[in-house]
């Protein structure tokens, strides 16, 4: 079985980045979106084992983009980790 892949998905590049580091240094695959509506583009094409979603991005939010790729086929069960800075 081949390295877990795990989509990033937020509109700030600073979080982005340092989330890619911390997980490709423990041996997973990464890949990253800047929107939902990018996140959608990527899930059309390959599946992920995991979604690190960002709730408050402009544009389209992270909750309608979980909604979306929910109903794509083959991320029905796509865990998607709701993540935010906000406070």
């Amino acid at each position: 079985m081949g390295k877990k892949k795990i989509l990033i998905v937020d509109d700030n590049l600073l979080i982005r980045t340092i989330t890619n580091d911390l997980l490709k240094s423990q041996g997973y695959e990464v890949i990253e979106a800047c929107d939902g509506n990018e996140c959608i583009d990527k899930a059309r094409k390959e599946l992920f084992d995991l979604i690190l979603m960002d709730i408050n991005m402009p544009g389209m939010s992270g909750i309608e983009a979980m909604k979306r790729v929910n109903k794509l086929e083959g991320h029905e069960k796509t865990p998607i980790i709701a993540l935010t800075a906000s406070i």
